[in-house]
Order: C-alpha cells, then sequence, then structure tokens
C-alpha cells in the first residue's frame, strides 16, 4: 500500500467520532494521512455505557487497522460457544456451535490465545464505547485533530482544486455557541443516520427515513444471576415480540427487545422512554413479562438507567449513480458519506459498524492510491489543477469509495430490511423454517437429520432454556 508523506500538508475532514469516523482517521494516520476529526459531543464520556457490536466481516477490517487493535478488541470481546433460539415457553427451537466444554470452546476462552487464532468464522461481541475507545487510543495528535464539542454546521468551496485545502467548513461549539472555520481537502460524512453532511448534498432520489415498523429496546444487565447466558447467545419469541441476548463484557450481558407497534405509539413510546425509562420496562413487562425465565427476571434486574429505546428507521438502499451524482456536484465534488450516513440499515443483520468499518478502510485505501494526497490532489499531480473535479484525483479518489460501498452495503440494506419480517412472524420459532434459514432443510443430509432428531429430543424431554446450563449443552452438542 502506498503511504503518504507524514509531513503532507492534506487534511481530511471528519465529521462524526463514531466508529466509523474514529476509524477512518486511524486508517488515513496508517497510511501517513492528515485528519481533522469534528465530534459533536463534548467529550468521549458523554455517552457513559453504550451497547453491544457483533464484529463479523469487520474483523477483517480491524487488522487493517494495526494488530493492537486486533489484541485489544480480542481481550475485551466475550467468547460466546453457542447459539439458541427458543419459543416463549422456553422450547428449542434451533441451536449452533459448539458448547462450553469443546476443544474450540477453551481455545475461544483462553486468555493466552493470540489473536491471530481467531477463527475466521467467529462473530465477538464488544461494547460500542470499548471498540470506540480502543481506536481513540491509537490516535496520533500529530496526524489526527480531534475536536471535541465541534459540530459540523456547514462548508464551502474557496478556490479551486488545485489548492491543498480548497474547503471550509464550519464547526460550531455546544457549550459555547462559538463557530470556527477549519481548511481541509475533502470533507467525510460519518456523522450518522441524522448526518448534517448529508444534508449538503440535495440528494435526487427520495432521501427521507423509513420507518421499519417495529420499535428496539435495548438493556444491559448483569450476567452473574443467569447461567444459561454465561458465553451463549440466546434468542426468545412468542412469533411477535423477540428478545435477543448476547455476551457484552467479561461481567454483563445486553439485550435487545424489538416488536412491530404501528409508528406514532412507537414515537410516543420513545419520548416518554426519554422521559422515564419505567415506561420502557412497563411495555416490555407487557410483551413478554409471561416469557419463560430467565427473560422476566432479567426485565426487573436491569437498571432503569441503562435501558433505552427507539423506533427502527432506515433508507432505501442508494445506488452508486445518485450518490456520485449528488457529490460530485456539492462542495466541488469534495465531499462523501460513509457508514450510517450513507446506508441507514436495521439493526437485524448486525452490519452497522461492520459496515463503517470497511467503508473507512477503503476510503483511506481509496486516497492513499489515487494519487490524492500529492499538492491537494490538483498541481503536482499530473493533472490541470483547474475547477474541473472529473480532473481531480482526490474526487476521483472519493467516487471510487462510493462505488465500491455501494456494490457492498446494498444488499445488506435489503437483508437487514427483510429480517425485520424474517424475525419477527410466526414462522421464526418454526422449527422446519429455522432449519431453511441454516440451511438445513434437507433430511438427506445425515447431519441436518441428526440436528432435527436432536431437538425433536429436547422438545420431548423438556429441555430448554429453563433447563440447566449444562444439561442443555449436553443435549444440544455431546
Amino acid at each position: 500500500m502506498a503511504r503518504a508523506s507524514s509531513t503532507s500538508l492534506f487534511r481530511v475532514g471528519i465529521a462524526g467520532g463514531g466508529i466509523g469516523g474514529v476509524a477512518l482517521a486511524l486508517a488515513l494516520q496508517r497510511l501517513g494521512i492528515r485528519s481533522v476529526l469534528f465530534e459533536r459531543d463534548a467529550s468521549f464520556d458523554e455517552r457513559t455505557q453504550g451497547y453491544g457490536l457483533t464484529i463479523q466481516q469487520g474483523k477483517t477490517t480491524l487488522r487493517a487497522l494495526g494488530a493492537c487493535v486486533v489484541e485489544r478488541v480480542r481481550e475485551a470481546s466475550p467468547p460466546s460457544t453457542a447459539h439458541f433460539i427458543f419459543d416463549a415457553r422456553g422450547a428449542p427451537v434451533m441451536f449452533w456451535g459448539w458448547g462450553e466444554q469443546s476443544p474450540s470452546a477453551s481455545l475461544l476462552q483462553s486468555a493466552s490465545t493470540p489473536a491471530s487464532a481467531w477463527d475466521a468464522n467467529r462473530n465477538c461481541h464488544v461494547a460500542r464505547q470499548t471498540l470506540r475507545r480502543i481506536l481513540l487510543d491509537q490516535l496520533d495528535a500529530r496526524l489526527v485533530d480531534v475536536r471535541w464539542d465541534a459540530a459540523v454546521e456547514g462548508a464551502a468551496m474557496h478556490g479551486d482544486h488545485s489548492a491543498l485545502a480548497p474547503l471550509a467548513v464550519t464547526a460550531r461549539a455546544a457549550s459555547t455557541g462559538a463557530t470556527a472555520e477549519h481548511r481541509v481537502a475533502c470533507l467525510v460524512g460519518a456523522d450518522g443516520i441524522f448526518s448534517s453532511v448529508r444534508k449538503l448534498l440535495r440528494l435526487l432520489h427520495d432521501d427521507e427515513l423509513r420507518y421499519a415498523g417495529v420499535f428496539v429496546m435495548l438493556g444491559i444487565c448483569e450476567r452473574a444471576p443467569f447461567p444459561l447466558l454465561h458465553r451463549r447467545v440466546v434468542q426468545c419469541s412468542d412469533g411477535d415480540a423477540r428478545m435477543f441476548i448476547m455476551p457484552h463484557d467479561a461481567t454483563h450481558v445486553m439485550w435487545q427487545l424489538s416488536f412491530p407497534m404501528p409508528r406514532a405509539d412507537a414515537e410516543a413510546l420513545a419520548r416518554a422512554g426519554r422521559a422515564d425509562a419505567k415506561a420502557l420496562i412497563a411495555e416490555a413487562v407487557r410483551r413478554c413479562g409471561a416469557f419463560c425465565t430467565p427473560v422476566p427476571a432479567i426485565l426487573q434486574r436491569t437498571p432503569r438507567a441503562l435501558v433505552t429505546g427507539y423506533p427502527v428507521l432506515d433508507r432505501d438502499a442508494m445506488g452508486a449513480t445518485p450518490l456520485s451524482a449528488a457529490t460530485s456536484a456539492a462542495l466541488g465534488g469534495r465531499v462523501t458519506l460513509l457508514g450510517d450516513a450513507a446506508f441507514a440499515m436495521t439493526p437485524f443483520k448486525g452490519q452497522g459498524a461492520n459496515r463503517a468499518l470497511a467503508d473507512a478502510v477503503s476510503l483511506a485505501d481509496a486516497l492513499a492510491t489515487r494519487g490524492a494526497t500529492s499538492r491537494g490532489g490538483g498541481r503536482g499531480s499530473g493533472t490541470s489543477g483547474g475547477r474541473n473535479s472529473a480532473d481531480d484525483p482526490v474526487c476521483r479518489a472519493l467516487r471510487l469509495h462510493e462505488d465500491a460501498m455501494c456494490a457492498r452495503s446494498a444488499v445488506k440494506v435489503r437483508g437487514s430490511r427483510a429480517a425485520v419480517e424474517q424475525t419477527h412472524c410466526a414462522d421464526f420459532i418454526d422449527v422446519d423454517a429455522a432449519l431453511r434459514r441454516r440451511g438445513m432443510h434437507d433430511p438427506a443430509v445425515p447431519v441436518n437429520r441428526e440436528r432435527r432428531e436432536r431437538i425433536e429430543r429436547m422438545r420431548a424431554a423438556n429441555i430448554g432454556m429453563h433447563s440447566e446450563a449444562a444439561e442443555l449443552d449436553r443435549a444440544a452438542f455431546s
């Protein structure tokens, strides 16, 4: 990979200090490219806890961000050795994994296991703020200027594409109301689903956020009272409301409760929940208080301060052509998006953070390999250095990033939207349907037949969510 000179005056403006924005700053830093990172929060600690992420394809991206990042994420990631789906009565619907006593589980649980030994197919769980802290800790102040309490309000093009920093970005401090102007070579909107940078683009297609038809509630509670949840992912559903529980850190689990709800009711519940989380817990108890143990106890033991809820929103998948048309026409083409700012999707495929990480590394690589950082991408980089963005290596690098991002992400948006219906219907707790979803529906295949027979034996023997964890593992994996 080509590396830009660390003394280059080329500087990338990044709006948003979440996972995607910080990952971009780090990816640029590793290539010797300077950046200024604008974050509206007053400090890192303004968000005290942060909910959990499941890193899937993003593990490959983490490796591109450095061995230290991979190792620290591995250390912070509580392993899960099995995944179970139960109906509301606690009867098993589907399971996969190894169980706690398997050799694979022992490898994952060992503190001495190096990150290079990770199973490439294993998802890892990490708290959002933990991952954000890990990434921020790797930033070098000589290359990355982190600006807290700095919300991007606008940007304007000054000069032509031959200038080192033709873009003037205006950021406002909420604490004082003061504004400051920062000159950069280009601006990246990594500022989430309600992106202020996206609003600058005036996208030509229907850009409205769409209500996905479901409300999501999140909570964090101690794991110790619930042996079932030790190193296991558990789902429980009545075909309408669905509880998803996963490891959060060494001592806690995170739960996600989702259910269909009319939009007006969902917005009213979100408002009531912001005023007092008791409203959220009351709705959760109404929806799944009769679920099999330990779901009611989990709701009861979750601190109200660690509960939040919101209506799920997404946008229609956007192709590279409309996105590039909008970005090429705005700010001299020196602007782009990544992560949720570009592709807002539902959380039911766990793809948001994974896509943001991939977008960040892809964009940094595009800027480094397209000659964009040489004299700002204009004069001295083999172009005329005029106002034509088509001749500008920076603009070409940004459009290359958009092509790759759209190719990766559009299918994820559609899959995440389809998952709303798939996870909130009667088929979700139907054994036959669950086997089909896992590609295990053909009984002529021995492993498929054996899985079905195990599930049937467990149901007949009343082994399920209420059982001792060891008994459950023996029935599923021995």
